[in-house]
């Protein structure tokens, strides 16, 4: 997927990823596979708080209780039927052709869940670079995508409903994976990481963490 994409490409990516969302949710189909706690909020909290004392920086700690913080008073995403879901619908995830997105790929993420999971994934991957270490979020943007998601699937609500919907998705999305990052600091074990770039995994993981964070407070 390209790193930067004009509107027209992202009204295409949010069309795409709803026409997927329609297909999915025809299938009677559970997954042999499932990625332990993908996307168990609670669970991500948990592991954060567990190793919350062990982060060797203060700034680091406080950082943890933001996240921690901000999850607790986050507002809820509606309540839509679970269903299939591809888990993981970042831009890197999908197939491009004549600069057109035609595809998703990687469904080995593919899971039961509320569709606003992916519509949240996808709104925070397009709102950082591809590595997810630098912050870009754009309303312009954002709104492109969704426009083009809510032309063919609306959940039968008003776009004004659907859009503080999808950034409440984005929310909750961003701080996952800062708290995923975050706990990664002290296991050093889960996240790989670009030595190109960094150092370290830690430094990628405390840069990807404040990306994402980053995400979260510009879409407030």
């Amino acid at each position: 997927a390209p790193e930067i994409m004009s509107r027209v490409q992202l009204f295409d990516v949010g069309a795409l990823l709803a026409r997927l969302h329609i297909d999915l949710a025809q299938l009677e189909y559970v997954p042999a596979f499932s990625i332990p706690n993908f996307h168990n909020t609670e669970f991500y909290a948990t592991s954060l708080r567990s190793i919350r004392d062990r982060l060797d920086a203060k700034p680091m700690r406080q950082f943890a209780d933001n996240c921690l913080r901000a999850i607790e008073t986050m507002d809820v995403m509606p309540a839509i039927e679970r269903q299939l879901i591809h888990g993981d619908p970042r831009t890197t995830n999908i197939i491009f052709s004549n600069s057109r997105p035609i595809s998703y790929i990687d469904f080995d993420t593919l899971m039961l869940g509320s569709p606003w999971i992916d519509i949240g994934d996808i709104l925070r991957s397009i709102n950082g670079t591809n590595d997810q270490t630098i912050e870009t979020f754009s309303i312009d943007n954002t709104l492109s995508l969704l426009r083009g998601y809510y032309s063919q699937n609306s959940f039968n609500m008003p776009f004004d409903q659907f859009l503080r919907s999808a950034l409440t998705g984005m929310q909750i999305i961003c701080i996952e994976l800062a708290m995923r990052f975050t706990t990664d600091l002290v296991h050093d074990s889960y996240f790989g990481w670009d030595s190109d770039k960094f150092k370290s995994r830690y430094d990628n993981n405390k840069a990807r963490a404040n990306s994402q964070w980053d995400i979260y407070k510009r879409c407030k």
